[in-house]
């Protein structure tokens, strides 16, 4: 995914080549707002998805509460996107470096006994 600019034209593309039986996936946001909304077919879908936390300078406006000052706050929206798409059947991609997110994911998927089939850690090189 790119800047919001791109957000739209982004997940019509997607689902209209998933819906003609393409195997792909979607990168998604957690520290956009429209995220919310836009996780919603894509659960519903059971659609692949790669949630990271979201790296691009947008407005404010277009941002959870806080997360234009501290990255810190979007961890709650990260973690509520990760774990509504594993519940709703979605192989997910949890992309983050966030020590204290992976902790936190890593006991979520542990306590609810989460099968390593739906799920991977993802990371880029040379990211710390």
């Amino acid at each position: 995914m790119e800047d919001i600019s791109c957000t739209q034209k982004t997940l019509d593309a997607f689902l209209n080549l998933e819906s003609d039986g393409h195997q792909i996936g979607i990168a998604i946001q957690a520290y956009l707002t429209r995220t919310n909304d836009d996780i919603v077919p894509l659960q519903a879908r059971k659609s692949r998805m790669r949630i990271c936390k979201g790296i691009y300078a947008e407005a404010k406006e277009h941002l959870v509460q806080g997360a234009s000052m501290d990255r810190a706050a979007i961890n709650s929206h990260f973690v509520r996107h990760v774990s509504t798409a594993i519940q709703a059947g979605s192989f997910v991609g949890i992309a983050t470096h966030d020590a204290q997110l992976i902790d936190a994911l890593t006991n979520w998927l542990q306590r609810e006994q989460i099968d390593r089939s739906q799920f991977e850690f993802q990371m880029l090189l040379g990211v710390c």
